[in-house]
C-alpha cells in the first residue's frame, strides 16, 4: 500500500510512462512479407524433418510433425487470406 500522499505522484509517473510509449509504428513491422517470411522458414524446416522422420519409420514423431505443419500452413493461410 502506499500513503496517501504519494498517490499523487504514482498517477504523474503512470502518465509519463504511457506518455512516453506512444511511438510511431515501424513501417518495416507493418509489411505483411516480413510477418510471414519466419512462418515459411518453418514451413521449409517442417517440412524436411517430417520427409526424414517418415524415412526413419518414427510414427510418433511424423504425426506431430504433420500436426506442427498444419499449424504453421493454418497461419500462413491466416496472413495470406
Amino acid at each position: 500500500m502506499f500513503p496517501l500522499q504519494t498517490l499523487p505522484k504514482m498517477k504523474q509517473l503512470a502518465k509519463a510512462a504511457t506518455e512516453s510509449e506512444l511511438v510511431e509504428p515501424d513501417p518495416v513491422f507493418d509489411d505483411p512479407g516480413h510477418a510471414i517470411q519466419p512462418l515459411l522458414e518453418q514451413e521449409a524446416v517442417l517440412e524436411q524433418m517430417l520427409a526424414e522422420a517418415q524415412a526413419a519409420r518414427k510414427i510418433e514423431d511424423a504425426q506431430t510433425l504433420k500436426a506442427n505443419l498444419t499449424e504453421i500452413r493454418n497461419e500462413i493461410r491466416r496472413f495470406i487470406g
